[in-house]
């Protein structure tokens, strides 16, 4: 009966990792980059990470911070 009123978990939320540091480039299909627009980075597994952006300057590049874990990347173009 004590394993039962225990319960099956902890109780205890497990650490969020340390959030990682994403760069990269945004090229266009004619070899050039897209200079404006975001980078946007969307956790596939619910219970890791969350929503994050970058902003595209004008070289294409963009930097951004996730948590680690499986992301879906949109480009959105402004």
């Amino acid at each position: 009966m004590l394993g039962l009123a225990a319960g099956c978990g902890s109780g205890v939320a497990a650490p969020t990792p340390d959030p990682v540091a994403v760069t990269g480039k945004v090229i266009l299909p004619n070899g050039k980059p897209l200079t404006a627009g975001t980078v946007a980075f969307f956790p596939v597994e619910a219970t890791k990470g969350q929503e994050t952006f970058g902003i595209l300057n004008a070289q294409g590049q963009f930097a951004t911070t996730v948590i680690p874990g499986r992301y879906k990347v949109a480009v959105e173009p402004d």
